[in-house]
């Protein structure tokens, strides 16, 4: 049977399979954080509650937000389709930049939607004036990833604002999966209340450590909520991630101490990088984006590390622990100090 000519071209999503002992190449944790949680087996011969109201409840009272604006999900990615499913209709327009979180375009192809990609400035910063553009594409969705994925560049909140105001029929998406690694208060999820057409989403894979439940969440205006609602499908989130979710909100020490950390080593290995000469950019994210004048990957692979690889000689390390984090800056020194020998 023939699928729809829409995802003739695409590709199963795809990670390395290869095992390393220093898995630095997804942006994820490495390490548990919450080891105290209090689950139970007692009822999971139920289905979970249909739209996770009990989470939501949670995620309301830490934003000051009322349940009715959040909506949650196995990961943002589930989030992130059921928006562009159900307001895109066929040939509308999307927009996005690059290079940023790949899944966006997915998403629109999927969907049958146009996809229109804007580069970003040699210095990795979001040239928004260029939506201007493509204003009479009326475009949908625009998203924008702040903290990016893979450069780890922010968009400044005045300048998503005016956006907001200058595009009001369209769905503005603030992709804030990284965003307690740059700080709380910079986060536009308190302002959906304020703006009808601003979507924050938000997720517990990186900060929180726990990618493997694919847990994510999705703030908005009421009648946006509602309308995902209508598509979503039913009991999409299981009950032991939503019992966790719930629980870890709460452990504010523990995720401000890990945060403190990561921002500590992502210093240490930013400044290591400098010194060598490398061109890094700065990031307010766990990972770091770099170029290297030649490739690097054999020799990581050489100690057992690997980290996330793209075109030019580019590269996106996660920012590990200390251990990983010396490992890797010492390889780095050894891989400069060797080619340097050979000059």
């Amino acid at each position: 049977m023939k699928p729809k000519k829409s995802i003739k071209n695409l590709t199963p999503y795809q990670t390395s399979t290869k095992t390393y002992q220093y898995k630095l190449d997804a942006n994820e944790t490495n390490q548990l954080l919450f080891d105290d949680l209090e689950l139970s087996l007692e009822v999971i011969n139920r289905y979970p509650e249909v739209s996770s109201q009990s989470l939501r409840k949670t995620l309301a009272k830490t934003y000051a937000l009322d349940e009715t604006n959040l909506i949650v999900g196995n990961g943002t990615d589930e989030l992130l389709d059921l928006l562009v499913k159900t307001f895109t209709n066929p040939n509308e327009t999307l927009i996005a930049f690059k290079p940023s979180f790949s899944m966006y375009k997915v998403y629109a192809q999927i969907n049958n939607a146009n996809f229109i990609e804007i580069s970003l400035t040699k210095t990795f910063d979001f040239p928004l004036n260029e939506i201007d553009k493509y204003k009479n594409h009326n475009p949908k969705i625009i998203f924008l990833c702040s903290p990016n994925n893979p450069t780890g560049t922010t968009i400044k909140r005045d300048k998503i604002i005016d956006l907001l105001v200058r595009y009001p029929e369209t769905i503005i998406v603030v992709d804030e999966a990284y965003i307690e690694f740059y700080a709380e208060e910079k986060s536009l999820i308190k302002e959906v209340t304020n703006y009808s057409n601003l979507v924050v989403t938000r997720t517990f894979s990186k900060a929180y450590g726990l990618a493997g439940i694919r847990l994510g969440y999705l703030a908005a205006k009421k009648s946006i909520i509602m309308n995902l609602l209508k598509v979503k499908l039913p009991y999409n989130l299981n009950r032991l991630s939503a019992a966790i979710g719930s629980q870890v909100l709460v452990k504010k020490e523990t995720l401000k101490a890990h945060l403190e950390l990561i921002k500590k080593e992502r210093e240490k290995v930013f400044n290591v990088l400098h010194q060598l000469k490398i061109n890094v950019i700065p990031s307010k994210a766990n990972f770091l984006f770099f170029q290297t004048s030649y490739s690097i990957l054999k020799p990581l692979q050489k100690k057992g590390i690997i980290i996330r690889s793209f075109n030019n000689n580019y590269y996106r390390v996660t920012i590990g622990n200390s251990t990983e984090n010396t490992l890797f800056c010492d390889t780095l020194k050894e891989v400069y100090n060797e080619r340097s020998n050979l000059l």
